[in-house]
């Protein structure tokens, strides 16, 4: 058993999840990797991290901590806040945060003419950069007013 093991037993038995079958439908995961990590038999991957983190509501730098994992970007983690978030709700959330990441990616690259005009299907939003500062519903123009 490894310290990730261990806490995704007891994770497993504050919820009532008990074994890896139901363990691996709530975590998001396949029943073989999920028999793997309650075992510790394996270093899981960052994706499979992030997958049970997302999914069971936990921290994923505890998780990584508990893994052994170290790394200086962490990827977007939900506040202790939206614990209440049910596991579909917050893979909504996730979904929407890396969707705003490829448009910010795509502002990004919108610098050349070139890039301008491999962005016929992006939303106006995305062409027109908004800070917080600059932003006002008169300024918008797909406010009504």
């Amino acid at each position: 058993m490894s310290a990730l093991s261990d806490y995704l037993h007891e994770v497993g038995r504050e919820r009532g999840i008990s074994g890896p079958r139901p363990f691996a439908r709530h975590a998001g995961i396949p029943i073989a990797t999920a028999q793997r990590l309650l075992d510790g038999r394996t270093e899981p991957t960052l994706g499979t991290l992030e997958t049970v983190a997302s999914m069971l509501g936990l921290s994923l730098a505890k998780l990584k901590r508990l893994a052994g994992i170290k790394s200086d970007l962490d990827p977007f983690e939900l506040p202790e806040k939206y614990a209440k978030l049910g596991p579909k709700q917050r893979q909504v959330v996730l979904t929407v945060a890396a969707e705003l990441l490829r448009l910010v990616e795509i502002q990004e690259a919108d610098t050349t003419e070139e890039s301008s005009a491999q962005m016929g299907s992006v939303t106006p939003i995305a062409r027109q950069r908004v800070t917080e500062a600059a932003w006002t519903p008169e300024s918008d123009p797909h406010m009504e007013q």
